[in-house]
């Protein structure tokens, strides 16, 4: 836990492994090892099976994100791998989503859509992508999330999820926001940052965003290969974790 009772975690695009873990235990304050992990679902950086046992073996929680693809084509109008192509009024299949193995996410899980700002893709995320994703994903057995930045209110995805909202409230009270500004320790050096000094939770959001539903905030990010890891705070009780018991918050 963080000083303000929060969980601490990291993310990262290296999988859960005894060196991964041996990373973080000796690149943070305390040696700690993390109630929750952010890892991606599918794309060039996927968990697996074997994955999900190790980390609750070790009694590791989890966060899952989709990843984005910044300035992809959207082939069609049920892929998943496109990030927001005006276009792409659809949302995606989650049964086999871009070559996704079945691995075995229990129900109610949130699924964080990765759409965070890339400034040559800038205008490619819209409103109607951030609908598409919740109208479709919404009635199935996964929950809705993004991951979003606002570092700026004129950037595409506080734009894009304000206009969201203002069409479907619905939106706006049950998909949960995870955000990735601002970054007090960004590139901090190795064992000077930890659960114990962790920041007050002060994310960077949308202006139209109700406070309950922004729950994960990264807010450092490591900028060397020293440490694998981003650093993050989850308000405890946010829901769609898998917890390091393997129940679902």
């Amino acid at each position: 836990m963080t000083p303000a009772g929060l969980w601490w975690a990291v993310d990262s695009t290296t999988p859960i492994t005894a060196s991964s873990l041996a990373n973080v235990r000796s690149g943070y304050v305390g040696a700690p090892t993390p109630p929750f992990w952010g890892r991606y679902v599918n794309g060039n950086y996927p968990i697996s099976r074997h994955e999900l046992a190790y980390a609750r073996a070790r009694h590791v929680g989890l966060y899952l994100i989709v990843p984005d693809q910044n300035c992809s084509v959207c082939a069609n109008a049920r892929a998943l791998c496109g990030n927001a192509a005006p276009r792409c009024r659809r949302a995606p299949t989650l049964q086999r989503p871009c070559g996704w193995p079945p691995l075995g996410i229990p129900a109610r899980v949130t699924l964080f859509k990765d759409i965070e700002q890339v400034s040559s893709c800038s205008g490619e995320l819209t409103a109607d992508y951030l609908l598409a994703w919740f109208r479709y994903v919404d009635p199935t057995r996964y929950r809705v999330g993004f991951y979003g930045n606002t570092n700026r209110q004129n950037y595409d995805f506080p734009r894009a999820y304000c206009v969201a909202v203002a069409r479907d409230s619905g939106l706006g009270r049950r998909v949960m926001l995870a955000q990735d500004e601002p970054e007090p320790a960004i590139s901090a050096p190795r064992h000077t940052i930890g659960p114990a000094n962790a920041p007050r939770f002060a994310p960077y959001a949308p202006n139209c965003a109700r406070r309950e539903v922004i729950r994960p905030w990264q807010y450092g990010q490591s900028t060397t290969n020293a440490n694998q890891t981003d650093v993050d705070e989850i308000v405890r009780g946010a829901p769609g974790l898998i917890a390091p018991d393997g129940a679902v918050t």
